[in-house]
């Protein structure tokens, strides 16, 4: 996913139309037009960018981090602050992120937007808050998190995004290719199935408008989803799901009853809410 958003907006920091797009690959951190400060008791650690072993997102790339701090009173509290982004019609916050240690260390973790300053903390409310056990399902993991902005951020209007943790002797925090885009319109009703085969089916949903590609899962019916695409790729509708050519696995068989969801994929290579299910039997 990185380097398919460096390929998508061609280098660090890159901003379309004043949204944002940052994955910390830049030479200098905090990257340009962003801030960090303090508000707390601690002010050892500090906001940093890390490549180093556990810490970085996948195999390779550096990430944000703010590192854990044992303070003799009070709480440290760190802000990583983004620069000026305009709000594009249904803005969306999207960005990886993950903690190192496994358990509640007592950390807090909040994202919080202001409209009129980039350093004055009384300017900025609370859009969302995480702990260690809401942020991600996994320690050491990295998760997507994605947040519709309130219709509040009007289209056009300027805000600043600031990631702040708060903790004594907490958890390290790391985040990665945070983004501000448009929300990708998900796929409509009805969905549809047809012409079933021992091993395929045609699949069908409504198209919102302006959509030309999707993904589609299929899992069988007692099944839970697990939001990873089966067919990626998928540029018709209706799809036909077939099984892969041996000696792959087949993904379905003679006479089970499956069900599927499907999402959008839009022109920036970020995906909609998954839409479904419909069940089907071959």
């Amino acid at each position: 996913m990185k380097k398919l958003l460096l390929l998508l907006f061609m280098f660090a920091g890159f901003s379309v139309f004043g949204q944002l797009s940052q994955n910390f690959e830049g030479a200098t951190f905090p990257p340009t037009g962003w801030t960090t400060f303090e508000t707390g008791t601690g002010t050892v650690q500090s906001w940093s960018e890390t490549n180093l072993g556990v810490f970085t997102y996948g195999s390779t790339g550096k990430s944000a981090m703010i590192n854990k701090e044992n303070v003799a009173t009070g709480q440290a509290i760190d802000w990583m602050v983004t620069s000026a982004v305009t709000v594009p019609a249904n803005g969306q916050l999207r960005f990886y992120t993950k903690t190192i240690q496994t358990g509640v260390q007592g950390s807090l973790f909040d994202i919080k937007i202001s409209t009129t300053s980039q350093t004055n903390p009384s300017s900025f409310t609370n859009l969302i808050s995480y702990d260690e056990a809401s942020l991600t399902a996994l320690s050491n993991v990295y998760e997507e998190k994605v947040i519709d902005l309130p219709a509040t951020y009007a289209a056009g209007s300027t805000i600043y995004i600031a990631f702040v943790m708060t903790n004594d002797n907490g958890d390290r925090w790391l985040i990665d290719n945070v983004n501000v885009v448009p929300k990708c319109n998900a796929p409509i009703g009805p969905l549809a199935t047809a012409n079933e085969t021992t091993s395929s089916a045609v699949l069908s949903w409504g198209n919102p408008g302006g959509i030309t590609a999707w993904e589609v899962e299929v899992v069988p019916f007692a099944s839970a989803f697990t939001g990873v695409p089966t067919y990626t790729n998928v540029t018709t509708n209706p799809f036909t799901a077939t099984n892969p050519p041996l000696p792959a696995t087949p993904i379905l068989l003679p006479n089970t009853l499956y069900k599927f969801q499907v999402r959008s994929v839009c022109t920036s290579g970020f995906p909609s809410d998954w839409f479904g299910p419909r069940s089907f039997q071959t």
